[in-house]
C-alpha cells in the first residue's frame, strides 16, 4: 500500500524506520474513536454481568463496553508525527502569528510510513490568507539548512496544510495527483502526518514543498526566472496592476532585493522588476491581439484549464493563489502555467445557496479570470483541453480512483481523531466546517462528485 501512494522518484532514496504497532478501535455508539501508537495491553474484564475491554498504554487505562466495539484493527504503518515545541513559549497551544517566525524544534516518528527524524531546531510561524483565520491554523516550518523529512528533497521550507474546512483531508491530495497523472510540470507532493504542537494533538495535516524557485518546487535560475503570483491579496512588495486585463500581479519568487545586492550587474531590484512588468504586459497584448502561442505555452495553459475544471476551483476567477512563470527574458521563452496551487475552496465544498449552505454541486461550470478565459478561446487551446479531458477519463481516472482507494483507510484513523479534535460547524458566509470524524461518508460523497464532474464535463464537451 505504502510504495503505490509515494510518487515515482520522490521517495527513492527513503529508508524506512522500524514499524510501530498501531491500535485502531471503532465503536458503534458514534460518539468516540481510539487510537493508539506503540504497544498496548487489551484484556477482558467482566463486571455486574457486563463485559468489558480495558487498554493500558503505559500511562492511562481505558474501560470500553464490549457490545460498543464495532471492531479492532491493528497495523504495523501509520501516517507520520511531528512533534514540535517552542520552548520560549511551552505554553502555546498552536501557532499565533503568521508574520513573525518562532524558534522551535522538531522530531518526526515515522511509524513505519518514513524516516524518523531526531530532534532538529526550525522555525515555525502561521501562513494562509482565508485559512489563517480559522479554528485550526496552518503552518510554515524554516530549517536553518537544506533539510529532507518524510522523503521529500532537501529544502529549507515546508508547509502544513490544515485543511479545517475539508472533511476528508484529501482535497489538496487527490488535486495534486490529478495534476501528476496529467503531466501538470511542478504539482506538488502531499504527506499526511499528524502534528503535536508543545504536547497538543492538532490532529491531521498534509505536509508539502513550499512554492517558490528552488530545487523541491519550481528548479529554475532564481537569477534569470520569475514567478508571479496573481491574486487579489496584493499583499507582495513588488506588484502591479497589468495592462490590459487590470490582474493583480504580484512577485512571489525571487527576492528581487537579494537578486540585485548579490548580482549588481543586472541592475537595481526596482530596473529587474520592470523589465519583469514590461515583459507580462506585453504578453498580455500579445493574447489581446491574437498571437498568444508568441507568449504563452498554450498546452499548460489548457492542461491548468482542465485541472482547475475538473475540481471546480474557481480561485482563479478572483484571482487568487494563480501561478504562472517563466525561465528568462530570452526572446522564444514562454510563460507557463503553475505550479498549481490551493484547493481548499474546490469539489464539493459546503457554500451558501438559497440562504443555506449546501455542497458545491459537480455540474456548476468554473469561474476564471479575463487571462484564462481569453487563451480558452484559442482553437489549439481548446483541443488540447478536449484531448486530455478524454485521455483523463479514459486512462487517468482508473489511476485517480486507485490513489483515492489507498490514501482513505491510511488516513482514516487520524482523521476520525482529528473530528474529536475540531467539531467544525463554524460558519464562515462563505463556507463552513464540516466534522471530519464521518470519514468513510465524506469519502464516499467526495469520489461521487469526482465521477459525477467527469461525466458533466464530458457532455459538456461532447467526448464519448
Amino acid at each position: 500500500m505504502r510504495k503505490a501512494l509515494f510518487v515515482a522518484g520522490l521517495f527513492s532514496a527513503l529508508t524506512l524506520s522500524a514499524a510501530v504497532p498501531q491500535t485502531h478501535i471503532y465503536r458503534n455508539d458514534g460518539k468516540f474513536f481510539h487510537k493508539y501508537e506503540g504497544d498496548i495491553t487489551i484484556i477482558h474484564s467482566t463486571r455486574n454481568s457486563k463485559n468489558y475491554i480495558v487498554i493500558d498504554d503505559g500511562m492511562h487505562t481505558t474501560e470500553i463496553p464490549l457490545q460498543k466495539i464495532n471492531r479492532i484493527e491493528v497495523t504495523d504503518i501509520d501516517i507520520p508525527r511531528l512533534h514540535i515545541n517552542t520552548p520560549s513559549r511551552p505554553n502555546l497551544k498552536q501557532v499565533e502569528d503568521k508574520e513573525n517566525y518562532l524558534n522551535a524544534n522538531i522530531s518526526i516518528e515515522g511509524n513505519g510510513y518514513a524516516d524518523d527524524l531526531e530532534q532538529t531546531s526550525v522555525m515555525v510561524k502561521g501562513r494562509g490568507n482565508s485559512t489563517w483565520w480559522m479554528a485550526k491554523r496552518p503552518m510554515r516550518l524554516k530549517f536553518e539548512k537544506k533539510t529532507s523529512i518524510a522523503g521529500f528533497k532537501k529544502a529549507k521550507s515546508y508547509v502544513l496544510l490544515a485543511n479545517y474546512i475539508d472533511p476528508t483531508s484529501m482535497r489538496n491530495a487527490i488535486a495534486m495527483k490529478m495534476a501528476q497523472l496529467l503531466g501538470i510540470q511542478w504539482a506538488n507532493h502531499m504527506v499526511p502526518v499528524n502534528v503535536t504542537f508543545n504536547g497538543n494533538d492538532l490532529g491531521i495535516f498534509m505536509l508539502t514543498e513550499k512554492v517558490g524557485i528552488n530545487s523541491a518546487s519550481i528548479d529554475i535560475d532564481e537569477t534569470r526566472g520569475m514567478l508571479f503570483e496573481l491574486s487579489n491579496e496584493y499583499d507582495e512588495k513588488y506588484k502591479f496592476y497589468s495592462s490590459v486585463y487590470n490582474l493583480p500581479v504580484m512577485v512571489k519568487d525571487p527576492d528581487l532585493d537579494e537578486i540585485a545586492a548579490a548580482n549588481p550587474a543586472l541592475g537595481t531590484a526596482t530596473e529587474i522588476f520592470n523589465k519583469w512588468k514590461n515583459d507580462y504586459n506585453k504578453a498580455e497584448d500579445m493574447l489581446r491581439y491574437g498571437n498568444p502561442a508568441e507568449a504563452f505555452d498554450l498546452d499548460s495553459f489548457a492542461d491548468f484549464i482542465l485541472l482547475y475544471d475538473l475540481c471546480r476551483n474557481g480561485e482563479t476567477g478572483h484571482p487568487k493563489s494563480f501561478y504562472i512563470h517563466k525561465e528568462n527574458l530570452d526572446a522564444g521563452t514562454l510563460y507557463k502555467a503553475g505550479p498549481v496551487w490551493d484547493f481548499d475552496v474546490a469539489f464539493n465544498i459546503v457554500m451558501p445557496y438559497n440562504d443555506a449552505m449546501v455542497p458545491a454541486s459537480a455540474t456548476d461550470p468554473n469561474w476564471y479570470n479575463a487571462l484564462l478565459s481569453t487563451l480558452f478561446q484559442n482553437s489549439k487551446v481548446k483541443a488540447r483541453y478536449r484531448a486530455q479531458l478524454k485521455r483523463f477519463a479514459d486512462e487517468l481516472l482508473p489511476q485517480l480512483l486507485d490513489y483515492f482507494d489507498e490514501l482513505e483507510p491510511l488516513i482514516r484513523s487520524s482523521v476520525k481523531m482529528n473530528g474529536l479534535i475540531w467539531p467544525g460547524g463554524d460558519n464562515y458566509g462563505w463556507t463552513m466546517s464540516i466534522n471530519s470524524f464521518d470519514h468513510e461518508n465524506n469519502v464516499a460523497k467526495l469520489r461521487t462528485w469526482i465521477l459525477d464532474r467527469v461525466n458533466y464535463l464530458k457532455k459538456q464537451y461532447n467526448i464519448q
